[in-house]
């Protein structure tokens, strides 16, 4: 018996030759045969279509590589464990973290800056380390609207990373102005904003990832190499969605200063770049999967170009080379579940609407146009999950493999019995799950098992379904 994200193959003891598939929860019937070398072998029919498989040694503590034509998936043997004692402390700390089952823990971060606010609170399994919480630019950058910063990690060196967004300025004097001014330095203050140059197009991104980017996040890294990196073109839509009403903007302003006779061209645009990123540290190989928007208006003028620009909430993964593709539905679970607290929603719009006020006495709307776009970024964020489950893949081939990685990788929205009217994403590849209403979530494969049964604390566990 072996699971692995969106996959679980059972051998039928009482019938030789037939085993229990399931891939991404949906159940079937399969022939199986185990060969002389301990492989084994079959078929199976889905969709009115018959794939043939094989399970082979994938690890010294009984891992099996489950491979169907071109495409692979790493499963976990699957054993029944004897159900741990009761919690004397009641507080339901009791160990259910089965290779057949995820634990989830609701933990709450905090904002230093005001008061130790309660701010943002994410799902993390059992076990699991959070750090981080609210971020703020600091006071000389006070048109950076917050944003947060949480970093979660496994024991096994798993990592989530969430990234704040940011917002630039930068002009950039053109060599015909006729007159002369310093240029400006990255890191200097220009109305509340950071100074930065904008990278160009992607063989700039790229430039940055490897002389600026990489340097910064992976200071003890060795032998790193940039495996892929691009624009994904998938989330292109979703980009669209953001830069929409600046672009509209930007035409009507253009269509003015045409009707007025004065030079000048507005524009916007954006794109979300992607690197896959392989390193050593500490001996051991990694492999990171890294994905940020990037968004961008400004001016051409006679005498230069006035750029305001920024990103949107990163997100980075990261797991032992050759594994991120086996753990990415979990760490994407966890990114997902990263939610604000009413509390600082409340705050942070305030803080945005006495910005806005401030940037209405100026000379310019761009401020506005720009906090309106960050706005906009935090709607469709969440957007990308699912587009980045179903995309990566290091060895990226025909549509017939994106699709099965995508049914591998997915995850699904979830209806909270104990929270009605909210829904929270959680990987595809587990066939029950349940709440405790206390910000706990139990994940399992094993349709056998209650919760309830497994002496987990004071707390009542209740199913969550599926949201149609």
């Amino acid at each position: 018996h072996w699971q692995g994200p969106g996959v679980q193959l059972q051998m039928d003891p009482q019938q030789p030759g037939q085993a229990r598939l399931s891939l991404n929860g949906q159940p079937t019937a399969a022939q199986a045969q185990t060969q002389p070398d301990g492989s084994v072998s079959g078929q199976f029919a889905m969709n009115g279509q018959t794939y043939t498989f094989n399970l082979t040694a994938a690890g010294p503590n009984g891992q099996r590589t489950f491979r169907v034509g071109q495409h692979t998936a790493v499963l976990q043997p699957v054993a029944r464990q004897a159900r741990p004692q009761n919690d004397a402390s009641g507080g339901g700390q009791g160990n259910l973290q089965t290779p057949g089952m995820l634990r989830l823990r609701q933990h709450t971060l905090q904002d230093p800056g005001m008061g130790n606010m309660p701010s943002h609170t994410v799902l993390v399994p059992a076990g699991w380390q959070v750090e981080g919480g609210a971020w703020w630019a600091g006071q000389n950058f006070f048109n950076v609207l917050p944003s947060h910063n949480v970093t979660v990690k496994s024991p096994e060196g798993l990592e989530v990373e969430l990234s704040p967004e940011v917002s630039f300025k930068h002009f950039q004097l053109s060599p015909n102005a006729g007159f002369h001014m310093p240029p400006q330095q990255n890191g200097q203050v220009d109305g509340g904003y950071p100074v930065m140059e904008m990278p160009e197009g992607v063989e700039g991104w790229r430039q940055w990832l490897q002389q600026t980017g990489i340097p910064q996040s992976l200071p003890d890294a060795t032998n790193v190499q940039v495996r892929d990196f691009g624009i994904v073109q998938e989330l292109q839509p979703i980009m669209q969605q953001l830069v929409s009403p600046m672009q509209q903007n930007a035409a009507q302003m253009n269509q003015q200063n045409q009707m007025l006779g004065m030079y000048g061209n507005n524009f916007a645009d954006g794109a979300f770049y992607a690197s896959h990123v392989t390193f050593e540290r500490n001996g051991q190989r990694w492999e990171q999967l890294s994905l940020t928007g990037v968004y961008w208006l400004g001016m051409t003028m006679e005498f230069g170009r006035q750029l305001w620009w920024g990103t949107t909430p990163g997100r980075t993964f990261t797991a032992p080379e050759g594994t991120l593709s086996q753990h990415l539905p979990t760490l994407i679970a966890v990114a997902d579940s990263l939610r604000a607290t009413p509390q600082w929603s409340k705050m942070k719009t305030e803080h945005a609407a006495k910005l806005s006020g401030i940037a209405a006495k100026g000379a310019s709307d761009r401020a506005e146009i720009t906090r309106k776009g960050m706005e906009n970024v935090r709607r469709i964020n969440q957007q990308t999950s699912d587009i980045i489950a179903s995309t990566y893949d290091p060895n990226a081939g025909d549509k017939s493999q994106r699709d099965f990685i995508n049914m591998i990788h997915e995850v699904e929205d979830y209806n909270d019995p104990n929270d009605p009217g909210t829904s929270v994403q959680l990987p595809s590849g587990y066939n029950k799950a349940y709440s405790n209403g206390n910000g706990e979530i139990i994940m399992t494969n094993d349709v056998l098992t209650d919760p309830n049964s497994q002496n987990l604390g004071p707390h009542t566990w209740s199913e969550m379904t599926v949201r149609p």
